[in-house]
Formats: C-alpha cells, sequence, structure tokens
C-alpha cells in the first residue's frame, strides 16, 4: 500500500502526465494554448486554455480523473452525466454553457468537456476573501446573489432554453415543469462572473453561474420532496455561508423560529441551518425569513420557485438605501450605489491584490 506521501506524488505525476497529453491535443486540433490548471476535484481536473482563433476566448477543459484506479470508471460516468445535464439545460444565462466535448478514446484518454470560463473564482473563494478582509457582502448584494440561485433553479425546472435566455417561469403553461435535481449545489460549484451594466439584477453584483452537474438527476415520481424543494433549499443554505462569512464549514442544526409562511402566517416552523443566519443582526428581516424559510426541516414548508422569485426580484429592482433605515445599530449606507461597488471591487475583482 502505498503512504499518503507517495500516493500524492502518483497522483501530480498523472494529472501532469494527462495534463501534457491534453494541451498537446487541444493545441493541435482546436489551436488552444493551456494556461494553467484551475481546480483539482474528487473526479476531474479543470484546466484553462486560450482560444487562439475565432472568438480569441479562455475556455476551461474538464476531464475525468481520480487517483484511484478503481474510482475511473466513476469520474468517467460522472462526467458523462454532466454532459447529457448540460446538454438538456444548454442556453439558460446561470447555469455555465456547454461549447465542446472529446469522448473519442482513441483521441484523448479520458472523456473532457469544453466549457464556458467564469472568471472570478467561486463562492467559496468569495468567502475567503470577505473573512480575510473582514467584510460583509451588503443586503442588496445578498438578494442580487440569491435571485441568481434561483434563476439557475428555474432553469433547472423549465428546460429547453434559447442561448443566454433569461430564466422565468412561463406563465402560459408552454412548459412542463422537471423534476431535475442538481444533487451537490454547494459553494464550490457556484461561480461569480462579470458584472452586466445594462442589466438591471447584474450592474452592481456580478452574475452567478452553476457549475458541475456530474451527481445531477431526476427525481423519482411520487418522492415525497419535489426538485424544486430541493434545489431551493440547497441555494438558500449556499446564501446563509455568505451570511455567516463560512465556507463548506456551516454548523447546520434544527431550531424553531417563528416566521412568516408563504400564506403570510407568521407560525412556528422548524428549519435547518447554521444559527449564525438566525443570529445574524445586518440581514434585512424579510430576507432572513425568506432564507430561514427555504430551509424548513419540512419540504412541505419551503416556498414556491414562484414566491422566492417574486420576493428577489422586487428587492433587487426597488429596494434603495433607505429600505435599510431600520435595522438596528446598522449603518444603512453601506448599502447605496458607491458602497456596494467599493465592496464588490474588494471581494471579487481585486481577489489576488
Amino acid at each position: 500500500m502505498l503512504r499518503p506521501s507517495e500516493r500524492k506524488k502518483l497522483r501530480e505525476e498523472n494529472i501532469q502526465r494527462l495534463t501534457g497529453e491534453y494541451s498537446e491535443y487541444f493545441a493541435k486540433n482546436h489551436n488552444f494554448e493551456l494556461v494553467r490548471r484551475l481546480g483539482l476535484g474528487s473526479g476531474a481536473v479543470a484546466l484553462l486554455f486560450k482560444e487562439l482563433e475565432t472568438q480569441k476566448r479562455n475556455v476551461v477543459v474538464k476531464f475525468a480523473f481520480s487517483e484511484y484506479e478503481h474510482r475511473n470508471q466513476q469520474a468517467d460516468d460522472e462526467l458523462k452525466n454532466e454532459l447529457r445535464w448540460l446538454k438538456i439545460l444548454q442556453g439558460a444565462e446561470h447555469i455555465v454553457g456547454l461549447l465542446g466535448q472529446e469522448l473519442d478514446g482513441s483521441k484523448v484518454s479520458r472523456p473532457a468537456l469544453v466549457l464556458e470560463y467564469v472568471e472570478y473564482g467561486s463562492i467559496q473563494d468569495l468567502c475567503k476573501r470577505m473573512t480575510k478582509r473582514n467584510i460583509r457582502v451588503p443586503n442588496r448584494v445578498l438578494w442580487s446573489m440569491f435571485l441568481c440561485l434561483i434563476r439557475a433553479c428555474i432553469g433547472f425546472a423549465y428546460p429547453p432554453w434559447q442561448n443566454g435566455e433569461h430564466e422565468t417561469i412561463p406563465v402560459d403553461g408552454s412548459k412542463k415543469p422537471s423534476s431535475i435535481i442538481h444533487n451537490d449545489l454547494h459553494d464550490e460549484n457556484v461561480l461569480i462572473g462579470e458584472l452586466m451594466p445594462d442589466s438591471t439584477e447584474h450592474r452592481h453584483a456580478p452574475i452567478l453561474k452553476v457549475i458541475d452537474f456530474g451527481k445531477a438527476m431526476q427525481s423519482q415520481p411520487g418522492n415525497w420532496v419535489t426538485a424544486d424543494q430541493t434545489n431551493i433549499q440547497e441555494a438558500a443554505r449556499i446564501i446563509a455561508g455568505v451570511v455567516a462569512m463560512k465556507y463548506s464549514t456551516l454548523r447546520d442544526e434544527n431550531m424553531e423560529v417563528e416566521i412568516p409562511d408563504e400564506a403570510g402566517t407568521v407560525r412556528k416552523i422548524v428549519v435547518f441551518t447554521d444559527p449564525a443566519l438566525r443570529d445574524s443582526t445586518y440581514v434585512l428581516p424579510a430576507l432572513k425569513n425568506l432564507l430561514l424559510l427555504c430551509q424548513a426541516a419540512n419540504p412541505r414548508d419551503r416556498p414556491s420557485l414562484q414566491y422566492v422569485l417574486t420576493a428577489c426580484e422586487n428587492a433587487v429592482r426597488t429596494h434603495t438605501v433607505q429600505n435599510y433605515a431600520e435595522i438596528v445599530d446598522y449603518d444603512n449606507t453601506l448599502e447605496s450605489d458607491d458602497a456596494i461597488r467599493s465592496v464588490v471591487q474588494q471581494i471579487v475583482f481585486n481577489a489576488d491584490s
């Protein structure tokens, strides 16, 4: 049996060998130039390439890989599963774009996907920067982030989509809701993109995009927890982590809170979340209560996608500094456009400074 240091060395040698193989293959066949390795997950490696012709953009090549030989087939299967779901969800604005794939074993050792590059790291990276600099995300940015994730959930629920289409719930019944569950929605699987000056939703807070559909699945008919209820809970938990300034270290527990349900009735509901969300003093009560409700222990207590979408849209489109004036011991000028621009610059765009 290999010692940990030997296994680590062997893993790195295998990654280097495969990186060289993909660098040569994509340079020769697609005129891509390797920039650097982006990340290593439990079942894949992501490489950043620069496309030297046509659009001259950066792209991600993700290939299946496990340091344990007996798990390589599982890694291959998950990458192919991701390809399946990305094809179905292709075009949704808040889901990473699929640009191509290479599955031919005679050309490359392991199956690979070519994906859109989302530049500014993950929500986990964001939380690390916030902790390092002791900077909290303003309420108006939290609303925008939650709206992005809810649009992604709508993306799961109502495919197909046109390229870059804004995810909305069809009111005319033209699309039947799917039962797609991401099944691995956490802070490392949400990436931060660019600001979009012409967009009300992304003018001050950058767009978020969901990645990594290797474990995605369709909820079984008759399951007592719906796909929407599962996806909404996971989306709210990500925002709870941002509020708590914790990355992959939330200490969720059952707790009883008195909050309004979707019908507006204030009642006692058991939620499963980190106490840091419940105890936060700077989060607007309406936002805190919504995040708590989305994490109700009983899935039937969780709100509908339409309810959460409406609440987030209203906040993002209409809230100003004045909406936060009554939060006790909170400087609501931190919710001004200028203050938000400064915070986003520090914890997103100046990440390496």
